[in-house]
């Protein structure tokens, strides 16, 4: 399921109306100016910065004896491939002196929940991740646990991930079992503070867990800025012992998400309005590369 949404913005000579409401009030000229000109020099995604992929589509109709023009499409997406935003502009002017013209931009947005967001929406979240990184320290511990269950199948294409995560869990919040048809323990951590590192503390917790549970593999995956020194220096040791932990931390999560963002959203929205340039824009603007990340 699709969970992106969108406002819809459309003027033209005898209507203004946001989402199906009509403006009459001061505010027409400004939305009239905004979508005309300052609506199509967009280059950077307004979250996240990235530089958005782009198309155009121009058509135009002329008279056979007048020879000029009157008919006149012209239609621009952007579409952003890190957090999944994008927007659509439509305009369509049917002739020479522009009596009968008007301009739609279309503008993603997620959808808004009256509490919390609900189980199983994880491509939703990742794009609320995605849009402001800080949401990582906000998150409830639990739902982002649920949430590395989804990241880890979705990187891994042969494997077997359950969340076992709950109070007196013993430090294990998931179990990862890989192709290979070996158990690794994974052990989340939800830090409030962006600019933290994980220190070794948490790397000596699964470290006991994995010798109470009889297993050899262990992955600690944070949302800390990083892991400090000793912390990698317990990993060291482990592995002289026969021990091996993977260690996880926010930068490598957040590319890890790449698999489970929704594939070019904007496609139904066309797709109802005008088949042909679904097509269009859909060999225009290819679905981006997926970046698996290995652990």
């Amino acid at each position: 399921m699709i969970m992106t949404i969108y406002d819809h913005i459309k003027v033209g000579e005898d209507v203004c109306q946001i989402n199906g409401e009509d403006i009459n009030d001061e505010q027409v000229e400004l939305i009239y100016d905004w979508v005309d000109d300052h609506f199509a020099i967009i280059k950077n995604c307004p979250f996240c910065s990235t530089p958005l992929r782009s198309a155009s589509y121009e058509k135009e109709k002329y008279g056979s004896e007048s020879e000029r023009l009157i008919y006149l499409i012209d239609s621009t997406l952007w579409s952003c491939d890190y957090c999944a935003y994008w927007q659509w502009y439509w305009h369509e002017a049917t002739d020479l002196v522009l009596t009968n013209v008007y301009s739609e931009a279309f503008i993603s947005k997620l959808r808004d929940f009256n509490e919390k967001l609900p189980e199983g929406f994880d491509s939703e979240l990742s794009m609320i991740i995605r849009r402001n990184y800080r949401n990582w320290h906000i998150i409830d511990p639990t739902r982002l646990e649920k949430l590395i269950v989804s990241v880890l199948k979705a990187n891994y294409g042969r494997c077997e991930v359950f969340h076992v995560g709950k109070p007196f869990d013993g430090g294990v919040d998931v179990i990862f079992i890989d192709s290979n048809n070996q158990q690794w323990l994974v052990q989340v951590k939800r830090r409030e503070d962006p600019n933290i590192a994980e220190g070794v503390k948490t790397i000596r917790n699964l470290l006991g867990a994995m010798i109470l549970e009889g297993s050899l593999n262990g992955v600690v995956i944070s949302t800390a800025d990083h892991f400090t020194y000793r912390a990698y220096e317990a990993v060291g040791r482990a592995r002289e012992v026969g021990m091996t932990v993977k260690l996880i931390d926010r930068g490598k999560l957040n590319r890890m998400l790449d698999p489970i963002l929704p594939d070019r959203p904007w496609r139904p929205v066309i797709k109802e309005i005008s088949p042909n340039l679904h097509n269009y824009f859909s060999r225009r603007i290819p679905k981006a590369p997926q970046k698996i990340i290995s652990t």
